[in-house]
């Protein structure tokens, strides 16, 4: 769950809050015929105050207009729409990606990128491919980024195959993309190898690629 404000600037009334602490009024005269009417002591906290202080916050808040909105169904469809092609193959198995990963899997590095990755993606539209042998879409283009980030999490080593088809799995996330709306389509290739498997070669999906203008990373 995220929130924004309509209107933000607004906001920047809000240091006039202190206005109603240090600016000075005219100072009234008062006469007491007795000085024992005169209290000794002030008290610091003075509750007209702070409830026109609680009025003038809310105020301006509500001028900004506050919205919550979330990834499932944002107000507004703004952003890029993107696949990630996840490689899947008996290579991803491996471990000793790096000494900060330990004895996990490149595999297992690989969606804990990715999840990090969606978790800064507010307002994309995101997708998952993943490939070994063959290529199929794990994940259609979502907004919602939770049931992405659990699907995820279910998928493994060789789920697709042992082989690197990646000509197939950009072929798969063209397909993928094919469905989604927004102007500006990419497609982030994760791969630890080369192509040895599959019936479209990278060069013929990169071509096709470029005619519908998605930008491949």
């Amino acid at each position: 769950m995220h929130w924004t404000f309509e209107y933000p600037l607004f906001l920047l009334l809000l240091p006039l809050t202190l206005c109603f602490i240090f600016c000075k009024k005219s100072v009234s005269v008062c006469y007491l015929p007795k000085l024992e009417w005169i209290p000794r002591s002030k008290r610091l906290i003075n509750s007209n105050l702070l409830l026109k202080i609680a009025i003038f916050i809310f105020s301006v808040t509500a001028l900004a207009s506050p919205i919550m909105y979330d990834t499932i169904m944002p107000s507004q469809k703004y952003g890029r729409d993107i696949v990630l092609t996840l490689d899947s193959s008996g290579s991803m198995r491996q471990s000793g990606f790096s000494q900060e990963a330990g004895d996990k899997s490149r595999f297992e590095v690989l969606l804990e990128i990715v999840s990090a990755f969606i978790d800064k993606r507010v307002s994309d539209n995101i997708g998952v491919v993943a490939f070994g042998t063959f290529a199929f879409t794990a994940v259609p283009v979502t907004y919602d980024h939770t049931s992405l980030k659990k699907i995820l999490q279910m998928l493994e080593v060789e789920i697709a195959g042992k082989n690197t088809a990646i000509g197939d799995a950009i072929m798969q996330s063209i397909t993928t993309l094919g469905f989604a709306e927004a102007e500006n389509k990419i497609i982030i290739l994760l791969t630890d190898g080369m192509n040895n498997s599959g019936i479209t070669s990278v060069k013929q999906a990169v071509t096709l690629a470029k005619q519908k203008e998605i930008k491949i990373y």
